[in-house]
């Protein structure tokens, strides 16, 4: 049993320990900084130009010296950040139309006019403190405008990507109900029949698909777009064409399941479906990366080419597995 005399010296030594405030420590503060703004730090304490494609801002609070030295090295970062937002304008700019370009709002060049004279304006009236706050908001703007020029495609590119991968898995489904069902069995004369009304209308479906891929070509090359945006934006165009193609497996199937009246059966039908189309899917392209995997550790391979190599060669193999079912 633990006496009161026990616990005493134990309760004095606890006591004893110094505060927070007994480190001496209550005149400092605490400063975090970025990792990014160690780059113009450095370079204005070493004397030496701030790195071209550095995003940092300069703490002045680090600058052991006058205001004016603070705002001019201030103003010097914000040049070169300008710099950066400038020239990711022009490259968008660049490949966009005029009518379609949206600029950033914040920094419009009148805007930037605006900031640039009342900086000027403060430095030569020695209001150095001020200029700091301004060109502070100049800086916070510029980063703003090159990160909305940086993912000034992002949503059109979602959505081309979006509708490709959509596309393809209706086309998957469409070919899994034309030749592993028994939708599309019907005599010869039937058949016959049908070919003969619905050629028109698929010579449409090509001929409109064509000329859709010439305009998108031309826009892409009039824009000055790169290599990967061709893929990006005429790859759901063919694949959306194969499904058109391909409709008449939808009306038949529509009215399969009018005629049987089989509802639930065609929802069944539909998870068989979509879980064959991704195990025609993703089983070749597992295949296909195991068997390169130890040729990959050995050649040096673009990750570009290593890309469009396991898509072609997981496709060609899921066609080479397919086979046709005879009704």
């Amino acid at each position: 049993m633990v006496t009161n005399a026990q616990q005493t010296p134990e309760l004095s030594q606890r006591e004893e320990e110094p505060e927070w405030g007994a480190w001496n420590l209550s005149l400092y503060r605490r400063v975090d900084i970025n990792q990014a703004d160690m780059a113009p730090l450095m370079a204005v304490l070493l004397g030496v130009p701030i790195p071209i494609n550095s995003l940092g801002v300069l703490p002045v609070e680090y600058l052991n010296t006058d205001w004016h030295f603070r705002a001019v090295a201030l103003l010097t970062n914000a040049r070169q950040i300008l710099a950066q937002f400038q020239q990711q304008k022009q490259i968008i700019e660049d490949t966009t139309f005029s009518l379609f370009f949206r600029q950033f709002r914040d920094m419009m060049p009148k805007r930037q006019h605006e900031l640039i004279e009342m900086i000027e304006t403060l430095l030569k009236q020695s209001r150095y403190k001020e200029a700091v706050q301004v060109i502070e908001k100049f800086i916070e703007l510029s980063l703003k405008g090159l990160v909305y020029y940086q993912k000034y495609d992002r949503l059109t590119l979602s959505i081309a990507v979006a509708l490709g991968f959509t596309g393809w898995m209706a086309f998957v489904i469409l070919l899994i109900l034309r030749n592993y069902t028994g939708i599309m069995c019907k005599s010869l004369e039937s058949q016959s029949n049908k070919r003969s009304q619905d050629w028109q209308g698929k010579v449409k479906i090509i001929s409109t698909s064509i000329l859709v891929l010439f305009l998108s070509t031309m826009l892409l090359y009039v824009q000055n777009a790169r290599v990967m945006y061709y893929f990006y934006f005429l790859i759901p165009i063919i694949l959306w064409t194969m499904v058109f193609y391909e409709l008449d497996v939808y009306y038949e199937a529509k009215a399969y399941l009018r005629r049987f009246n089989v509802k639930m059966w065609f929802l069944t039908m539909t998870v068989v479906a979509i879980s064959a189309m991704e195990l025609v899917v993703l089983i070749p392209l597992l295949i296909v990366s195991c068997a390169f995997r130890a040729l990959l550790q050995s050649i040096k391979v673009s990750n570009t080419a290593l890309f469009l190599l396991v898509v072609v060669l997981s496709d060609f193999t899921a066609l080479c597995l397919e086979g046709k079912v005879e009704c």
